[in-house]
């Protein structure tokens, strides 16, 4: 399992213990990262996924994913570009963007 998956700052590896597989795995990871690297507070601030991108070059040479994930904030947008690597270095990129909104009290 994972050491935080980036809770700590530092990319960490993911196994995924569902029946998830191959390309559905790296595309459920890419998914995951606008929330493994918010800069927002999820408290304060509602957001919705409007595309994601999962470009990929080769088959995943293992179930383990490494998740490195960069967020980055322009108005009411939010960019999330990750790159997923596995244990044979096999990478991929995926670019997420959210509309964000302030969460009413």
């Amino acid at each position: 399992m994972s050491p935080g998956l980036g809770a700590s700052g530092r990319p960490g590896w993911a196994l995924s213990t569902t029946s998830v597989v191959g390309l559905q795995r790296v595309a459920l990871v890419g998914d995951s990262a606008s929330g493994v690297r918010p800069k927002l507070d999820w408290q304060a601030w509602c957001s919705s996924t409007v595309d994601l991108n999962v470009p990929h070059r080769s088959p995943r040479a293992s179930p383990w994913v490494l998740l490195d994930a960069r967020t980055q904030l322009a108005g009411v947008f939010c960019a999330t570009r990750a790159t997923l690597y596995d244990i044979a270095a096999n990478s991929c990129a995926t670019a997420q963007t959210l509309v964000l909104a302030p969460r009413r009290r």
